[in-house]
This record gives structure tokens, sequence and C-alpha cells, in this order.
């Protein structure tokens, strides 16, 4: 502090039953300070000598630790004095005293409190401390206080606040303890901003920092905690929220689309269906017409019948009533010739009124509504002709035997795909390493084994053979001169059916269990159909359909002369359904058996294949059949083979000139003619 600041307070000495006159303001006395006497301070009125504890600001006495609560008890006019400890070696403000002979010691601060003339802390006005009792120091003349509105440079020039925007400044550097105090110093080890008094009440050798350093840590703190709020605001809200737009108004326009896409799907579906109404209720009307008219045919009829009887009815009352006996005697046979001419029988034609029924399955219900569907026969006709009146399982006679080629080794041929016009690709699972090339004429070629086994075969234009590999996860290529290469590495999923399109590119069967139990199927299962370009990429992948899967397991594949995907779904072990797909990847049709046809077990295909007309062919295991359904789904034949001649269909390929290849479970290849 400045020597101004030391002498601008004056203290007296105060002894036992002294009495001391109101304080005065601050702004107009002169102060004095008395030292802290070299022995301890006794009780102001406690008679036994008991030492000092606590100095009352109010009545200027000290007080010990008994004396204190009945002082506190015995305020007059129920003012509550201020009780401070008592710290030797400190002093206190007093009376102002108008003899110069005592005056004001400097203050005993800890050396880290100690104002340096050199920093802004020196201008701080610190809290006096308790006088020290007994003592006097040289008087000096006494300085002139001035108030810091007279001297700006003693003003210590705290930092702004945020909050003095709304707070005025007076207020803001006031002690919340001391309202007539301004705030100082901030404590560390209680982390406040304390007054003078404060320190001396309560924060006695405690560490201070000046009030802007504080404010300086505080700001570096705050701002090092709102860094990480900072930057995930920056970077990971402000992109997540950019993405969420993008998203929604992805979402937004899509379903926009699928809105429109399905109106005009109702608009074209409601002309159809005005279009059926329209017909049914005309062929309604027309038959109105004539069953309205045999009803007036049957009502004239009925009316001139009713006459004659009429007639006969009142000839025989009367001769019953006015004629003689001997009148009714003589006309005896006359009368009962009369009654017995009377035809009795009713002959009315009562016309049925028209009924419109839906049928018992959903393709009944469709041809009831939209009628059957007519289309054009391919030039050369099949054996097989629509005959759905009469829909029944045939035999052997429908097809020509041509010949039968043991090759498997009595194990099922599981897989053939067709090589040219004369010869055959096929895989048996007597030796499913090995594939064996069997010529329509009976040769048989086994250009070697490999050291993995074959689930499914396919065939490019150039003559390259495409292997599935279930166990090593992968689709194998072998080129015409022998050299083998992975063409598609499936892992984590396992190839099963493949199938070379007219477009060269490869459909693939892939899951991730060969399980066909629809029970175990995870959200997270794998069953999927991909289009694999030449290169070995993936273009596409089939799996679900609006959040509905379409595949339990798929097992084999082909194409249609439309290019319309054929896909074998096994749904249990005993069973399965074909699921047809347009050139768009939409669902064409389901078909799960022949309907209106009662089979003796559940359809079970194991092989699939399509002949140029568009008709895609099955074969049954379960019912020793082979099927044959149109491109829209409705069953042309079902064709039921004789276990004398073939066993159990497993695999089936056809060429272009009406022969048809079918390999059976006991290993044999029968070429069979299907057209005319």
């Amino acid at each position: 502090m400045d020597s101004s600041d030391k002498d601008s307070k004056a203290s007296v000495p105060l002894s036992e039953g002294a009495e001391t006159p109101a304080p005065q303001e601050e702004t107009s006395r002169a102060s004095t300070r008395e030292s802290t006497p070299s022995g301890p301070v006794k009780c102001s009125t406690c008679t036994q000598n008991v030492n000092a504890v606590y100095f009352c600001d109010e009545c200027k006495k000290y007080y010990c630790r008994s004396c204190r609560a009945k002082h506190s008890k015995d305020v007059i006019n129920g003012a509550k004095h201020k009780l401070r400890e008592i710290s030797t070696g400190l002093t206190i403000d007093v009376k102002t005293d108008d003899s110069p002979s005592s005056v004001k010691t400097t203050p005993r601060l800890p050396f880290h409190l100690q104002p340096s003339a050199t920093t802004p802390d020196a201008n701080f006005n610190a809290k006096e401390p308790l006088p020290n009792i007994g003592q006097t120091t040289k008087a000096k003349e006494p300085v002139k206080k001035t108030t810091p509105r007279e001297q700006p440079h003693l003003v210590a020039k705290l930092p702004r606040e945020r909050s003095e925007a709304m707070t005025p400044r007076s207020q803001l550097r006031r002690c919340f303890s001391h309202p007539s105090r301004d705030v100082q110093l901030h404590c560390m080890e209680c982390n406040k901003i304390v007054c003078s008094e404060c320190i001396v009440e309560g924060h006695q050798r405690h560490q201070f920092i000046s009030i802007s350093e504080a404010g300086t840590r505080l700001r570096g703190d705050l701002q090092s905690r709102i860094l990480p709020i900072k930057t995930w605001y920056e970077s990971d809200a402000k992109s997540a929220m950019s993405n969420l737009i993008i998203s929604e108004e992805t979402y937004t326009t899509k379903s926009k689309d699928s809105v429109d896409i399905i109106n005009k799907r109702a608009e074209q579906l409601h002309k159809d269906i005005d279009r059926i109404r329209n017909s049914l209720i005309e062929d309604i009307e027309s038959k109105n017409s004539v069953d309205l008219e045999e009803y007036r045919m049957s009502r004239e009829g009925l009316e001139e019948q009713m006459k004659s009887s009429e007639e006969v009815i009142g000839n025989i009352e009367m001769a019953i009533n006015d004629a003689e006996d001997i009148s009714i005697i003589r006309s005896e046979n006359e009368l009962k010739s009369t009654i017995s001419s009377v035809d009795l029988k009713i002959q009315i034609q009562e016309a049925k009124p028209p009924i419109f029924l839906a049928g018992s399955s959903t393709d009944e219900r469709i041809r009831d509504l939209f009628g059957h569907s007519h289309q054009d026969k391919p030039e050369s006709t099949m054996a097989w002709s629509l005959q759905a009146e009469t829909l029944r399982p045939t035999r052997d006679l429908d097809l020509i035997r041509v010949s039968s080629i043991p090759c498997g080794d009595g194990q099922p041929i599981h897989t053939m795909v067709l090589l040219g016009e004369s010869e055959v690709w096929m895989a048996s699972l007597s030796n499913p390493k090995q594939i064996q090339l069997i010529g329509v004429n009976g040769s048989i070629e086994k250009p070697g084994e490999f050291d993995f086994v074959i689930r499914d075969l396919a065939i490019s234009r150039n003559g390259d053979i495409f292997l599935s590999c279930f166990d090593t996860r992968c689709i194998k290529h072998l080129r015409l001169n022998g050299t083998l290469e992975t063409f598609f590495n499936a892992s984590p999923l396992h190839p099963q059916g493949i199938h070379m399109s007219r477009s060269g590119v490869l459909l693939a069967c892939l899951v991730d269990s060969p399980s066909t139990d629809g029970r175990q199927i995870r959200p997270y299962s794998k069953r999927q159909l991909v289009k694999i370009t030449k290169s070995g990429k993936v273009m596409k992948r089939l799996a679900f359909s609006i959040d509905i899967r379409l595949f339990t397991s798929p097992v084999k594949v082909a194409e249609t002369v439309e290019e319309e995907i054929c896909v074998i779904d096994k749904t249990a072990k005993d069973r399965g359904r074909v699921i047809v797909f347009t050139r768009n990847e939409q669902i064409k049709f389901i078909y799960t058996g022949p309907i209106g046809l009662k089979m003796d077990y559940m359809f079970c295909p194991t092989d699939i294949t399509c002949d140029i007309y568009g008709h895609v062919i099955v074969s049954d295991a379960n019912n020793n059949a082979i099927h044959m359904i149109d491109k829209h789904g409705q069953v042309l034949r079902v064709h039921q083979v004789g276990r004398d001649w073939i066993d159990v269909p497993h695999s089936v390929v056809v060429d272009n000139k009406g022969l048809m290849m079918v390999g059976d479970s006991a290993g044999v290849m029968h070429v069979v003619k299907y057209l005319k």
C-alpha cells in the first residue's frame, strides 16, 4: 500500500471498560493504528482474566468464548453485532483520535499478499487487520485521504465481465458477505473472490491471486472444456444434420415417385376393371332378355291351363248341385271323363338368375374377374398343349424316348448344362469333383478331376465352363485351353446354382448357410441372387422386395428367351417354389404347383430350364414329374414318369430341336423328344 493509505486511518488503544464513541464515516476521519501487545489480550467483561478470543466491531471490546454468547443476547434494540476472531500481530481501525501521539502501523500481511509498487494489485485497498493494543509507533504527519475520483491512478483496472452490461459496475465490485467493501483478490483454495474483511475473517494463510489472473485462468479452463463440444458441433453434428436433410429429401422424392407409380398402376387397373365390369354386365343383360322371354311364355301357358281347369270345376259343381240323381247317374261316365281330361301338370320353365361367384383359389378368382389370357402359340406346337378343362397327369406316351445313357455310377446326376446341340456337360454325386462330357449318341469323355466339389455348372457362348464350388466359396472359370482360375470370390457366402445369361452376365445364387428351414433364418441371414459381370464384379443383388425377404434358399437359376430370371427357392427340405422375375427385377409370378390338380406329394423342384418358346420346364423329385409352365405362370402339362423308365428326375436341359435330357437318381441320362 501507499504511505497515504497507511496513514489514512488512525486507531487508539482499547482498555477494559473504556468507552468508545460511535464510528464516523471513513471519508471524513483520520485513523491511527495500535500494535498488538506482547502478551495475550484479556476479556473486557469477564472478571476471571480469561484471554479474549473475539473483538466486537460495534462495541470496540474484547470477549472470551463464554461472554460472546451472552453479549449476543444482551445487544441493544435487537441489533446484531459482528464479532471477529483475534489474531496477534494485526491491527484494526478504531475511533479517530485528534492527537498525533498514536498513528497506524503497517499491516502485517503474508509475503505473497504484500502489494508492490510495480504491480496493479498495489492499488487495491486490502482490509485492515486487528489493532496492536498497547503499542504505539512514532507519529507521522497525517496525510489527507483522497477519494478514488481524485486519484484515478489508484483504482484497480479490473477486467470487464460479461454481466456488466446488465449489472452496474458499483454493484458488480461489491462483496456478497460485506456489501460495503469491494472485492480485491481471488482465493485459490476456496475458489472465491474476497474483500479485505473476508481475508481476515476466514481466509488467513490462503493462497491468493489477482482477479484479472483468476479471470484469465477461468477463461482458459472454460475454453478447454467447450472445445470438444465445439468440435462435435462443427464437425459431427453439422455433418449429421446435412446427411439427415439429404436423406429426408431423398426419402421424400422416392416416396413421391412410388406414389406416382402406384397411382398410374391403379389408374390402369381401374380401366381394366371397368372394361371387365362392362363386359360382364353386357353378358348378364343379354342373358336377362332370353330369360325374361321364357318367363313370359311360362306365364301365358299357366294362365290357359288355369282357365280350362276353372271351366271344368264350374261344370262339375253345377251338376252336383242342380242336376237330378237320374241325370247324374246317366252322365257319370261323361263327368268322370271331363274330370280326368284336366292336366294337373304344371310345366314352368323357370330361368336361373345370373350368379357371379369367385373361385376358391387365387388363380380362379383372377380368371373369374379378368378372364383367360389369350396368346399366340408357336409355329412348332408342343405335345403338351394347354388343356385347362381336362388337366390330369399323363404317362409315358406323351414323350418319345430316344436313348438312355448310364453315366453316373448309380448316383443321382445333380447338374447338367448343354454344349451345342448334341453334347452335355454333367456332374453326379458318385464323384462330385469330376465333370463328364456326354454325347447324345452315347459317347462319354472324362477330362479329369478337380480338388473341389462341384455344385453347379454354367457355360458361356464360346464354350468356357463356370463351376460353382460351395465348400471353397468361389466360382471357378475353366477355359477351353484347360486353364482353371478363380472367377468370383463369394466369401463369406457360398455359391449354389449358376447360369450364364444371354447378355453374358453370370447369375449366381448365394447363401450363408445351406439350411432350408425358414425358422433358422435370422434378420442378418444372407440369401440372395447376384448378377456378375464378365470382369467378376457384382452389378446387382436381389435379396429383398419392400423389406420382404425374397428367398429361403435359392438353389437353381435359369433365364427365359425374354431374359426373365427363374429361380428355384427351397422353402423346406422336401418342398419349394419357382419365382420368376421380370427384366426390371420385379416378381412376375410364383409357381408352387399345378392349381386344380391333386398331386401325391408336395411340389419339390430340383432343376429348371427354359426353351426357345419361353416355356419353363421344372423337374419335380417328390412326384416323379416334369412340369411345363408358360410365360404367364399357367401350367401347361404335368408329366409323371414311371419308375420302370425314368427313376427320380434330378436335372433337366433342353435343346433347340425338341429334345430333352433328363438326369435321374440312378445316374442315367435319358434323351426324350417332347416336340411334335
